[in-house]
């Protein structure tokens, strides 16, 4: 299994699921998107060589050359909070693509528009065909360590790889908050 390199997603658009996964935080530094995930699911063939189908417990998606960001969710029982970040208005990109972001409390869909999208599997990766879980769920027991995850999703340890590509000290942590009323029609009827 490929592991501790950054792999370039770009001929597999449809191999690296998050629709199911659980992540706590975002980072942006200039136009470069950082999310750590937890659970993603392989489908379809991928560079990993892993089955489809199968689930990796820790992995990061980073986003490069990033000219906007939206999203379209919110809290389980609660307001729905649409908007959208514009980091360059000025690039054209070469990808837009949809990624699932669930929190404890809150669940997202992320669009976003990239220059280049890359996925890497810590040393340390386990992948397995069951789920991976951060919290007690009404269907499922936590199966990590709290310790870990709350690291992982902090970021507060990236590997090198991934430390020596995307500058955390001077990141910020993606905030979803509701747009303008006009932003949030136009967001509405392009999604």
């Amino acid at each position: 299994m490929n592991r501790n390199k950054l792999i370039d997603f770009k001929n597999y658009e449809y191999a690296f699921n998050t629709s199911e996964t659980y992540s706590m935080n975002a980072y942006l530094s200039g136009d470069d998107l950082l999310i750590p995930y937890l659970n993603s699911q392989i489908s379809d063939q991928n560079p990993f060589e892993i089955k489809v189908g199968f689930k990796i417990d820790y992995s990061y998606l980073l986003l490069s050359g990033i000219s906007k960001i939206q999203w379209n969710g919110g809290f389980y029982h609660g307001e729905n909070i649409i908007g959208r970040l514009i980091v360059n208005n000025h690039r054209s990109n070469d990808f837009t693509d949809y990624f699932g972001f669930n929190r404890r409390n809150d669940s997202y869909e992320i669009k976003a528009s990239f220059k280049k999208i890359e996925v890497f599997l810590p040393s340390e990766s386990k992948v397995s065909n069951g789920e991976w879980i951060p919290w007690d769920t009404p269907n499922f027991k936590q199966n990590l360590r709290s310790s870990e995850i709350q690291k992982f999703f902090e970021a507060q340890e990236l590997p090198r790889l991934i430390d020596d590509r995307f500058n955390r000290e001077n990141s910020i942590e993606l905030v979803f908050k509701n747009s303008e009323r006009g932003v949030i029609k136009e967001i509405i009827s392009k999604w």
